[in-house]
This record gives C-alpha cells, structure tokens and sequence, in this order.
C-alpha cells in the first residue's frame, strides 16, 4: 500500500500519531494537576481536622497554604468590614524575609486602599486578585509599602456564627499574576476554611457557654452557702442572747415572785393566789422560751453531737419514731446543723400531714457521704413542690454540694433520701 498524504504533505499515519501524542500529553498534564490539587486540599484536610482547637488550627492550617501555593504570607483579618475604623490579622504565617502583621501590632488602621479592598472582597462571591493582569492592581499606601505587598489574592469566608473573615495571600518577592488553577485550589480552601471556623467557633461559643454556665452554678451554690451559714449564726447568735438575756431576767422574776409569795400574810389567800399564778405564767414563759430556743439553734448539737440531737428529736416527736444511726464520729458542724434540720422538718411533716403510725430515721456516715433516710407508713402524696420546709431544705442541701429526693407516692407513705459530703479535714 503506498501512503495517504495530507495537504501539508505529511502522511496521514504520521500525523495521527503526532495528534494521539499530544492528547495524551495534554491528559496526563491534566491528571497531574487535579492529583496535585486533591494532595494540596488533603493537607488542608489535615491541618483542619487535626485539632480541635481554634487557635492550633488556623495556625496548621496557613502553615499549609503558605508551603502550597510558595507565596511570602498567608494570613487571616477579622473583622472584613469597611465601615470599621480597624481591622486586626486573626491569624497569619509569613516567610521570615517580611515583616508581618504581628511585627507591627495586630490592630491596623482601615486606610482608604484597605477599605477598598474590603468592598471589592465583599461584593465578590469567587477569590479577588490584585496583580497585574487583573484590572485591579494596588495603589501605593503606607501599609502597602510597610508589608512589600507586590500582589495579592482574597476571598470573603463567612461563618454562620460570626462576622465575615478575609482570607488572603500576599506575594512580596514580584508582582506575581495568580493563575487560574491556583485561584480554584484557593477558593476551594476558603470554602473548607468557612466550614472548620464554624464549626469550631460553635464549640468554642459552646464552651464559653458552659464555662459560664458552671461559673454562675459555682456562685450560686457560693452565694447558697453564705446565706445557710449566715442564718446559722444568726440563730446560733439569737438562741444565746435568749439564754443569756431574756431567760436568765424570767429565772430572776420567778424566784423574786416566790419570794414575795412567801412574804405575803396568810389572812391574804386571794393575794397569795394570785402571785402564785402570776408564778405559774413565768414558768409557763420560760417553758416556751426554751422551746423557741431550741428551735432557732440546736444547741444539743454543740453539747452532744448529732447523735444526742436527733435522740433527742424522737423523744419529742409526735409520732413514734425508730431511729438508727451510725455516724458516731464528729463530722462538720454545717453538715452536723444540716442533717439535724432535715430530720426535724421531716419529723414535723410526718407529724402535720402524714397520719403515719410510725416513722424511721437512718443516718450513716461512710466512704465520706453522710446518709439520711427518713421514712413513715403514712398516706404519701406529699409535693415536693410546695410548702417552704422542703425548698428551705433543698437550699441548705444544694449548699453543702449533697442531693435530695422524696418518694410519696399516695397511700404508701413518704420516704426522704438525702447525701451530704463529709469535708475531710
């Protein structure tokens, strides 16, 4: 067969070869690319997931770009708004011949040359370049000229959760002309970078949050504290004012009141009476005195311990009560002043509402927890709800950092579950 040629006379064969070459060139050039572009976002993908911490991973994350794309500074200004009177650089990595942002102070004035590269940023929704071949190429300005910018590329990053970012890169060596397949890595990059910020300014507003969320808990059981604490001195204070003051003066009446009952002539018998009455009132007084007193502070508590006090609870109580207790050591006196109130609200209630025939007070102390246990077989439904004993209760409670539950369900009695940190000395 002879050849077939062409108009350039070349031979067909040979000039399908030649065509055949060249595509497959130009496919292998294209693979390499879009390999050298999956390498370049995996890094990024790297640097994005490898830590959780905000700061860790805008700094991994323009350490990447900057090795990328071999510019002179990759960095991050928040906030991208032109109506500001400054903007700062966020985050920012840069070869070490150029001075950057951190050299000079975070905070930059919004001259008009930065003002209009926010608008121009802004109004796009692709990556800006300004270099030569790009109809927007930079005018002179001292923050120009003080950070060598030669050319630049940017793009807008917006998190759902914050203001809009500036994520650019600087040339500072030439007046260097981005490349189309550079500014596609480069938006595909700040897309990614929009999402790692949201994310991670959500868990950080999250922790935020939180921290203050267990700092208001702190204050409040803090505060919860000081108010319990002040109250027991307040009544510890009242109890011995009464002790010392009002009823030492009803002791003294009384015995001037049986003396002057003596001295009375017996042909005075209505007299007589009287005074003695007048006796029998003081005595009378002094009984309830007492009894106030011994409700404003348990001072049992300062002569016996808890033990001694909640024996003494059951003996007065209105409902016959089986009490066990295996706390003998001395414990703390908030805690010793907690228990005995919960016990002694709890009794009242058996005695007001429950119509219980009987009820049962445990109290153990072990592996640092002080146990309360206060049950009866009366006609349950209680609320924990309502009525200030309880919530007095649950205060002094959630103040020492222990915990309260009641179990009342109707007709099958009433049962008080409380746990009380032991402080170790």
């Amino acid at each position: 067969m002879h050849p077939v040629f062409n108009a350039a006379g070349k031979p067909e064969e040979f000039v399908a070869t030649v065509v055949d070459v060249t595509e497959r060139k130009h496919a292998e050039k294209e693979h390499r690319a879009q390999l050298s572009f999956l390498e370049s976002l995996d890094a990024i993908d790297r640097a994005i997931q490898g830590t959780s911490d905000l700061e860790q991973m805008l700094s991994d994350v323009l350490d990447a770009v900057l090795v990328t794309f071999r510019c002179d500074r990759a960095w991050l200004v928040y906030p991208c708004d032109p109506e500001a009177e400054f903007h700062r650089v966020r985050m920012e990595r840069t070869r070490p011949e150029y001075v950057g942002a951190f050299g000079v102070g975070v905070r930059i004035h919004n001259d008009p040359e930065a003002v209009h590269v926010f608008r121009t940023v802004l109004a796009s929704n692709r990556p800006v370049r300004f270099d030569p071949e790009s109809g927007s190429p930079f005018q002179s300005s001292p923050q120009i000229d003080r950070f060598s910018i030669k050319s630049m590329i940017a793009m807008a990053v917006y998190p759902k959760v914050d203001r809009p970012y500036m994520f650019g890169l600087h040339q500072c060596s030439y007046p260097r002309v981005w490349a189309p397949h550079e500014e596609r890595l480069f938006h595909e990059i700040g897309r990614r970078l929009a999402d790692a910020l949201d994310t991670l300014l959500m868990f950080r507003n999250l922790r935020e949050s939180q921290h203050k969320l267990e700092g208001s808990r702190a204050e409040l059981a803090a505060s919860r504290a000081r108010i319990v604490a002040a109250g027991d001195q307040t009544r510890r204070r009242i109890e011995r004012d009464l002790h010392d003051g009002v009823q030492q003066r009803l002791v003294s009446l009384a015995l001037d009141q049986r003396q002057a009952e003596a001295m009375v002539a017996a042909d005075l018998p209505e007299l007589r009476a009287q005074l003695s009455r007048v006796a029998d009132g003081l005595a009378g007084a002094m009984e309830e005195l007492q009894e106030i007193s011994r409700g404003i502070h348990p001072a049992v508590l300062a002569r016996g311990g808890l033990a001694a006090a909640l024996r003494t609870l059951a003996r007065r109580s209105a409902v016959p009560v089986l009490l066990e207790v295996r706390a003998e050591t001395a414990l703390p006196e908030p805690v010793e002043v907690a228990a005995y109130y919960i016990v002694s609200e709890a009794l009242t209630n058996t005695a007001k509402h429950a119509h219980a025939s009987v009820a049962h007070v445990s109290v153990e102390a072990h592996d640092g927890i002080l146990r309360l246990s206060i049950s009866d077989d009366g006609r349950g439904g209680a609320d924990p709800g309502r009525g200030s004993g309880l919530i007095g209760l649950t205060d002094r409670v959630d103040a020492l950092g222990g915990t309260i539950e009641v179990a009342s369900p109707s007709g099958e009695g009433t049962t008080l579950l409380v746990t009380l940190p032991i402080e170790e000395s």
